[in-house]
C-alpha cells in the first residue's frame, strides 16, 4: 500500500505557534539582563533593537532550553524532601543599577541560604568539562542581585543537560566579589551603548557561527580577504560537510547505544545479520595521569616535565 505524502500543514501550524511564544522577558530594549553581559556586546545590543526572524529549526532548538528547565522543575517538585522553590524569579538592581533586571530559572529556599539554579541545554560535551565563562558571569550577577534584594546568603549552581542523550553536568558557583564587579562593569558598558544608541564592537568567539548578525558583523569581516567564487563555494561545501558529519556522529552514537542496550538486555555477545556481524565486549579502563592533580600537588615537578605542544591549525567557518 502506497502512502501519499501531503503538505506539512500540521508542522506549519506548529511552527506558526512557536513564533508567538511569549518569552516573558518584556521589552528587552529597556533593561540589561544577566544573559546579555556574558555574550558579545554587539549581539546583545542588536538583539534589543532589531527584530530577528529565526527559522523553524532554530526555534525548535531554542525550545530545548525550556525542556532542560522542565526536567529540573519536575525533579525539584517531586523530590520526597519537599524542597521549597520558586521559578522565574525576577530580581532588579537598585539605585544606579536599576537598569539591570534578570529572571532566575529557580531559587531554592533553604533555612540558612538561597540557592540560585541556572539551567542550560547542551548538545555536546563541554570543553574541558567546564561551564562557559558567560554562564558563570550570568549566575554571579543573579546571585548578587538576589543577595541585595533579600539580605540573605546566596550560592549558585549551573545545571547543564543534554536532552538528546541524557548526559548532564552540575557546577558550583561560589560568590566572588571580583567577578560580580566584572559583571556590573559589562552591564554598565552595554547600558551606555543602549542609551547613546552607539553600536559596540563585536567580540569574536566560538559562538559567532550561531549569531543572527554574523553576515553584517564588521568585527568578523575585519582584516578579511574578499574571496573569489570558487573559494566561496569551497567554504559553503566545507560548512555543509561539517554539519553533515556532526549529525552523522550524533545519529551513530544513538544507534550504537541502542545496539549495546539490546545486546546487554539479551545477554548477546554477537549479532548475526544477513550481511553484517556485530560483536560486543567490555574493555577494562586504562590508567592515566591527571596533570591537574600533579600541578596542584607537585607544581615543581609539573613545571620540569611540561613540554610545549606543537602548533596546530584551526579553521572556523561562520
Amino acid at each position: 500500500m502506497s502512502i501519499i505524502q501531503k503538505p506539512r500543514l500540521l508542522l506549519q501550524f506548529i511552527e506558526a505557534g512557536l513564533r508567538l511564544v511569549d518569552s516573558g522577558l518584556g521589552d528587552r530594549s529597556k533593561y540589561v539582563g544577566s544573559s546579555d553581559i556574558g555574550q558579545c556586546f554587539k549581539k546583545s545590543y542588536l538583539s534589543k533593537f532589531q527584530k530577528v526572524i529565526f527559522s523553524a529549526k532554530q526555534l525548535i532548538i531554542f525550545m530545548r532550553g525550556h525542556n532542560a528547565e522542565g526536567i529540573v522543575r519536575e525533579g525539584l517538585k517531586n523530590n520526597p524532601m519537599n524542597i521549597k522553590f520558586k521559578e522565574q524569579v525576577e530580581v532588579k538592581g537598585k539605585g544606579n543599577l536599576s537598569f539591570i533586571k534578570t529572571h532566575i530559572d529557580f531559587v531554592v529556599e533553604f533555612p540558612q541560604e538561597l540557592l540560585v539554579i541556572e539551567c542550560k541545554s547542551i548538545s555536546s560535551s563541554l570543553p574541558n568539562n567546564q561551564p562557559r565563562e558567560s554562564w558563570i558571569l550570568q549566575t554571579i550577577l543573579q546571585m548578587g542581585l538576589l543577595k541585595a534584594q533579600t539580605n540573605r546568603s546566596v550560592r549558585g549552581k549551573i545545571v547543564a543537560i543534554n536532552v538528546n542523550t541524557g548526559d548532564r553536568e552540575e557546577f558550583d558557583v561560589i560568590w566572588n566579589n571580583a567577578l560580580f564587579n566584572v559583571a556590573i562593569s559589562r552591564a554598565n558598558t552595554l547600558w551606555n551603548s543602549m542609551q547613546t544608541k552607539t553600536e559596540p564592537k563585536g567580540e569574536v568567539g566560538d559562538l559567532c557561527g550561531f549569531c543572527p548578525f554574523k553576515g553584517t558583523c564588521e568585527t568578523l569581516r575585519a582584516n578579511g580577504t574578499q574571496i573569489p567564487k570558487d573559494v566561496q563555494e569551497a567554504l559553503e561545501q566545507y560548512k555543509e560537510l561539517q554539519e553533515t558529519a556532526k549529525k552523522a556522529n550524533t545519529d551513530a552514537k544513538a544507534i550504537k547505544e541502542n545496539l549495546i542496550s539490546f545486546m546487554q538486555a539479551t545477554g548477546s555477545k554477537k549479532l548475526l545479520g544477513d550481511s553484517l556481524t556485530a560483536s560486543y565486549s567490555e574493555r577494562k579502563g586504562g590508567e592515566y595521569i591527571s596533570m591537574q592533580e600533579i600541578r596542584s600537588k607537585y607544581p615543581q615537578i609539573a613545571e620540569e616535565l611540561s613540554e610545549q605542544k606543537k602548533a596546530s591549525t584551526v579553521l572556523r567557518v561562520y
